[in-house]
Formats: structure tokens, C-alpha cells, sequence
């Protein structure tokens, strides 16, 4: 793989070397993918989190509804209907009400 960089990355890269903390500009690279990817995965954690806390404090005021297959089928259908229109979502407020 060959990535061409502006010439101020390209310095900070090698002064990155330089400090003796990467043997070599690959390794440079990979820790920073790595970080990236956990990155990542924090804020999906974050966001799986805050969704379920969002979805206990709904149910603590008593503001949830029974799971029918009414309601699945409604899920679907919107699914569906935001997959076709491009108005992909993962906000609860998309849910059918």
C-alpha cells in the first residue's frame, strides 16, 4: 500500500519515528488505526448505552407500549419505508407510534 501525504504529515510522521516510540512509519500507522478502531468502538459502546438508559428511564414512566406483532409488523413496514426514502435512522423517535 502506498499513501501519499502533505509534506507537514509526512514530517510529523517521521518526527514520530525520530522519538524512538515506532521502530518505523508502519508501525506508526498501525497503533494509530488501532486507536481509531477503539475509538470506535467506545462511541458505539456510548451509544448502545445511552440508548438503553434513554429506553429504562421510558419504561420507568411508564411510557412503553406491548410488544404485539401489530407493532413488529409497524416496525417493519417503517423500516422499510426508511431503507426506500434514504432516511436511515437509529433514533427512537422513528419508531412507529
Amino acid at each position: 500500500m502506498h499513501v501519499k501525504l502533505p509534506e507537514q504529515l509526512e514530517e510529523y510522521l517521521q518526527s514520530m519515528v525520530a522519538t524512538g516510540l515506532y521502530g518505523s512509519t508502519s508501525e506508526f500507522i498501525r497503533d494509530l488505526i488501532r486507536k481509531h478502531m477503539e475509538e470506535k468502538q467506545k462511541l458505539h459502546n456510548t451509544a448502545f448505552y445511552n440508548a438503553v438508559r434513554a429506553g429504562d428511564e421510558e419504561i420507568a414512566l411508564g411510557k412503553t407500549k406491548p410488544f404485539t406483532s401489530e407493532l413488529l409488523d409497524d416496525i417493519k413496514q417503517t423500516a422499510k419505508n426508511n431503507v426506500q426514502n434514504s432516511t436511515l435512522t437509529n433514533s427512537p423517535e422513528a419508531l412507529p407510534e
